[in-house]
C-alpha cells in the first residue's frame, strides 16, 4: 500500500513471544532501522525492518504524542451568512495545523 509517498508492506505476523527475554532476543536479532533522507533539521525518514507490528505502532504514537501542536481556542463571528454553520467553520478552523 502506497499512502501519502510512504510504501507499507506486510509481512506475516510472528508469533507472540513467551517472555520479555524473547522478545529482546527477537528484537536484537531481526530489528534493522536505516535512515533514508534527513531532509531537514527537524525531519528525518527511516526504514524499521524486523520489528512486531504493535512496536512500530508504538514508536509511531510516541513520536506523535512529542511534537508540539498549537490549535486555535476561540473563534468569534458576527453576522455569518455562509451556507457553512458557525460551529462547523469554527472546528474547521481548529482542525488547521499551525507551523508557529
Amino acid at each position: 500500500v502506497n499512502e501519502a509517498g510512504i510504501e507499507f508492506r506486510h509481512a506475516p505476523a510472528l508469533t507472540t513471544p513467551k517472555d520479555g527475554t524473547e522478545f529482546l532476543t527477537r528484537m536484537q536479532n531481526n530489528l534493522s532501522l536505516k535512515v533514508l533522507d534527513r531532509p531537514s533539521k527537524n525531519e528525518l525518514v527511516f526504514e524499521l525492518v524486523g520489528v512486531d507490528i504493535s512496536f512500530a505502532n508504538a514508536l509511531r504514537r510516541i513520536m506523535i504524542a512529542e511534537v508540539p501542536t498549537m490549535a486555535l481556542e476561540f473563534v468569534y463571528m458576527w453576522n455569518n451568512s455562509g451556507l457553512i454553520h458557525d460551529e462547523v467553520l469554527s472546528h474547521r478552523l481548529g482542525l488547521v495545523p499551525l507551523n508557529v
